[in-house]
């Protein structure tokens, strides 16, 4: 705070010049909105290393679901209320949103096919299964016939083990492409959120 004095139609007043330095607390933001929400975005992809028959693969996907919303609403209430601007942080965790949604879609996916896959039912023809060619997967034929019943009871059982073998394969290829894909969209928009930040600045 500087005083000074200035003079007016021959009367001496004095003059305050008050400055403010302005510093933004960015660890603050960092550390309760920033750092949660990136947590959130990677562990929202691990659900597709869960297995299906732990039954925790829909809740650990709406928990994460519900988790962004939370954080959008804190969003909303920090950032004051304009329409000329938007902000890079809201427009991120909306893209966040979206990937988490679709991982609910895949992973309801999964798990339908998990349960057809568990009523003895063969793979639908539709599902890529190029790295069991020689197989009949792409058949509409039921696990086991009703031919392969004779004579020899322990056929049945191989024949039926391989079947199972091979639906455990369909479904853990099916995560592994879900859990690569939505692991590279994660990164990418990560890495693009925060060079968009950085360019700002």
């Amino acid at each position: 705070m500087v005083s000074l004095e200035y003079t007016a139609v021959n009367e001496t007043q004095d003059w305050v010049e008050v400055t403010f330095v302005l510093k933004r607390r960015t660890t603050f933001y960092i550390l309760n909105n920033i750092l949660p929400v990136v947590f959130l975005s990677f562990l929202n992809i691990f659900v597709f290393l869960l297995p299906e028959e732990s039954g925790e693969k829909m809740s650990l996907c709406v928990s994460i679901l519900l988790s962004y919303a939370m954080f959008l609403t804190l969003i909303n209430s920090y950032l004051p209320a304009n329409s000329d601007h938007v902000c890079f942080f809201s427009v991120y965790v909306t893209l966040l949103v979206l990937i988490s949604t679709l991982t609910c879609l895949v992973t309801i996916f999964m798990l339908v096919l998990h349960t057809y896959f568990q009523k003895g039912k063969a793979c639908p023809r539709w599902l890529p299964v190029s790295w069991r060619s020689d197989s009949k997967v792409g058949t509409s034929e039921a696990w086991v016939k009703n031919d392969d019943i004779a004579p020899n009871q322990s056929d049945v059982k191989v024949k039926a083990t391989d079947k199972s073998e091979m639906k455990d394969l369909i479904i853990a290829k099916c995560n592994r492409v879900a859990f690569g894909t939505f692991f590279a969209l994660t990164l990418l928009i990560n890495i693009l959120y925060f060079i968009s930040v950085s360019l700002s600045q």
